[in-house]
């Protein structure tokens, strides 16, 4: 697959939600002065790290650019680990007729659940990572196993960080819109 020059999509920044209200801080103080602190903490804070690792590896580089024609968009919102997922599969034709298969994963909060308006026919710009099928180390098996929004590969797949729709100009980012405090 050949990779068409360097170009940065910058997108606006979003208002994150937060996972851990402040109605939450009070219970945590509250828990604090129990003796459950010692059973419930330890627990909250491995699935707080576990949801703050989960975000962070989310957020895909810039380092490969793709345009072209959409020829099929799926859009959907999913719910795991619970937490709220945009999820996206689409197949991007691109100038010299190859069809690109592309993935969008974006973990949101409760305000911001917005679909992206792409569909079949509109004209796209996108940059992300291609991520080709191949041997991998341990540890990166163990992190695509936890992304569970990106399914089984055949070949290789564009993972989109930034993707612009060209007639608009509007830009959607797949950097995480939730954060835990």
């Amino acid at each position: 697959m050949s990779v068409e020059p360097r170009v940065f999509i910058e997108a606006p920044k979003e208002k994150k939600d937060k996972m851990i209200k402040w109605y939450g801080w009070i219970t945590i103080i509250v828990l604090c002065i129990t003796p459950l602190v010692f059973v419930l903490l330890p627990i909250l804070m491995v699935n707080t790290s576990r949801i703050g690792k989960i975000l962070r590896e989310s957020i895909t580089p810039e380092k490969d650019y793709i345009s072209g024609m959409v020829k099929t968009a799926n859009w959907e919102i999913k719910n795991e680990v619970g937490m709220d997922s945009v999820f996206g599969e689409l197949e991007i034709e691109r100038e010299d007729n190859e069809v690109v298969q592309c993935s969008f994963l974006k973990y949101v909060g409760e305000t911001n659940k917005n679909l992206p308006e792409i569909k079949e026919g509109d004209i796209i710009e996108a940059v992300g990572q291609i991520n080709e099928q191949s041997e991998e180390s341990n540890v990166e098996e163990e992190i695509n196993q936890e992304k569970k929004g990106q399914q089984e590969m055949e070949g290789s797949k564009f993972i989109i960080k930034n993707i612009r729709k060209k007639n608009s100009d509007k830009i959607y980012t797949s950097d995480p819109a939730l954060a835990v405090y």
